[in-house]
């Protein structure tokens, strides 16, 4: 089992417009709307793979409910923590075919103490039949920066391989704590004050296994990817692909590297598959979403070199 924190839950929409005009009225010219927040995401694409991950996190209001609904049609095992007040989440991205998205994201409900205790309770009991460990997304208001560093504690202490996927203010104290594996994008690794030009990366991704990190990966949009483990650096570059949005490509990133560690493939060929499965799911609407048809269409074009 690989079981996927999901504190910061949300109802992701996405619109597209033939083009977005601020201050006048919009059409619509198609609407998605699924469960979603990253682990959300990193767990449909999972379930994709064949794999059986184990939703943990908080719910809210109606939209909560219809994220719970949502994730069982999809036939995701999960456990969620009920909060008695506030509407989880809603993010909506806006696609007009110039670019990248423009986003909207509520900042969600306030999860008291008693709320985090449930959580904890929850994911310790869950903790022996986890074969891997995903903390993915922002942390909801309410909780300490520290909050993943504390959850990834007795992980580590079990054994247990923890991937993690965050942002600033929890990704600095979350990396102390010694994931086996992090995942940042550009701007997440900015936030850490790290370099990130196409010179800097060696450095940069020396430096995240010297803060604490035991493998890390930056990935970096149309650019591909690198990731760094003792002794190991790599540089990947899919194929360019028609896009048609890359919401949630990250999390599909993700996803596929814990299929690969789950399988004990060598780093090289997780690497390799991850960049193939996020550039498929930028094929198609939905985070997390892909065509299996299309991997060893694009993997037959991923390169791969050592990084200096």
């Amino acid at each position: 089992m690989i079981l996927v924190l999901c504190l910061n839950a949300a109802v992701d929409k996405t619109v597209s417009v033939s083009r977005l005009s601020p201050g006048r009225r919009n059409r619509i010219a198609s609407f998605l709307a699924l469960p979603g927040g990253k682990g959300v995401n990193v767990a449909r694409a999972l379930r994709s793979l064949g794999e059986h991950p184990f939703l943990l996190g908080f719910t809210a209001g109606h939209s909560g409910r219809f994220i719970e609904d949502g994730v069982r049609r999809e036939r995701i095992a999960a456990r969620w923590i009920r909060l008695q007040a506030g509407e989880s989440r809603t993010c909506l991205s806006i696609l007009d075919g110039e670019g990248d998205p423009t986003e909207f994201n509520e900042p969600g409900p306030v999860v008291r103490a008693g709320d985090f205790k449930r959580l904890e309770k929850a994911y310790r009991a869950l903790l022996p039949k986890a074969g891997i460990v995903v903390l993915s997304g922002s942390l909801p208001l309410g909780l300490a920066p520290a909050t993943y560093a504390r959850l990834i504690a007795p992980a580590r202490r079990s054994g247990k391989i923890v991937f993690l996927d965050t942002s600033a203010p929890a990704l600095g104290p979350a990396l102390r704590a010694g994931p086996d594996l992090v995942k940042l994008n550009r701007e997440e690794t900015a936030s850490l004050d790290l370099p990130t030009g196409k010179a800097d990366l060696a450095r940069t991704l020396a430096r995240l296994l010297r803060r604490g990190a035991r493998e890390a990966v930056i990935t970096l949009g149309s650019e591909g990817a690198v990731l760094a483990a003792p002794g190991l650096r790599l540089s990947v570059q899919a194929p360019a692909v028609p896009i048609t949005t890359p919401i949630g490509c990250g999390d599909t990133f993700l996803a596929a590297l814990a299929h690969a560690r789950l399988r004990g493939w060598p780093k090289a060929r997780g690497l390799a598959f991850a960049a193939a499965l996020a550039t498929a799911s930028a094929k198609v609407p939905g985070a997390g979403v892909f065509r299996k048809r299309d991997i060893p269409r694009v993997l037959a074009g991923v390169k791969m070199r050592e990084l200096r």
